[in-house]
C-alpha cells in the first residue's frame, strides 16, 4: 500500500501562485462581462438589429408560434425579447436562429429564465444553458409546420394514454379496430 503526503503548503509547479491568479483574472473578465452586455443591449447597434430580426422570425415567438411580439403590419405592438441562445458571437455578430431567436415575454422570462433553469440567473447557472434549455433552444430552431405537427403527435400520443389508462385499450388495438370495422 503506497501512502501519499501531502504537503502544508504545497509549491508542485507552481500551483499556489497560479491559482490566485486565474480566479483574480476569472472574476474580473466575468465583471468586464457583464458591464460589456449590459452596455451593449442598451445600445442603439442592438436595438437596430431587432427589425431584421422579428422580420425573420415573422413576428411569431419562436417557442410559441401563435403568440405574435413586435410591432405588427397593422401597427399594433406586442412585447416580445430577443433572446441569446449562446454568446459566441457576442457584441454585434449575432446571427438569428443560431444565436438569437424572438420570443415572447412568457416564453423568456417564465419558460426559459424560469422554470427550465429553476428561477437562476445565467450567471448563477452552474453550466447556462443546462440541459431543458437546449431542449426549447432547439425547439425554438424548428420550424413552425414542424412545431404543430410535434405538437399535435404529443397531444395525440398523451390522449391515446389516458383512453388507454381509462378504457384499458391500448391506442394501437383501438385504432386497429377502428380500421377493421
Amino acid at each position: 500500500m503506497q501512502v501519499f503526503l501531502i504537503p502544508k503548503n504545497p509549491k508542485f509547479l507552481g500551483i499556489q501562485l497560479i491559482i490566485p491568479k486565474l480566479m483574480k483574472k476569472r472574476v474580473s473578465n466575468i465583471k468586464s462581462k457583464r458591464q460589456d452586455y449590459s452596455s451593449f443591449i442598451q445600445s442603439a447597434a442592438w436595438r437596430n438589429k431587432h427589425k431584421d430580426w422579428l422580420k425573420r422570425s415573422h413576428f411569431r415567438c419562436s417557442m410559441f408560434p401563435w403568440i405574435v411580439v413586435g410591432t405588427t403590419a397593422k401597427g399594433k405592438y406586442c412585447p416580445y425579447a430577443i433572446h441569446h441562445m449562446q454568446y459566441r458571437n457576442f457584441g454585434g455578430k449575432e446571427q438569428f436562429g443560431r444565436d438569437v431567436v424572438a420570443l415572447s415575454p412568457f416564453a423568456h422570462d417564465w419558460v426559459i429564465h424560469g422554470i427550465l433553469s429553476f428561477w437562476l440567473k445565467p450567471g448563477q447557472q452552474r453550466g447556462y444553458p443546462n440541459f431543458f434549455q437546449r431542449v426549447a433552444h432547439c425547439w425554438c430552431l424548428l420550424s413552425t409546420p414542424l412545431k404543430f405537427v410535434v405538437a399535435s403527435l404529443i397531444f395525440v400520443g398523451v390522449s391515446f394514454t389516458l383512453f388507454d389508462y381509462r378504457f384499458n385499450l391500448g391506442w394501437w388495438q383501438y385504432l386497429v379496430q377502428k380500421i377493421l370495422s
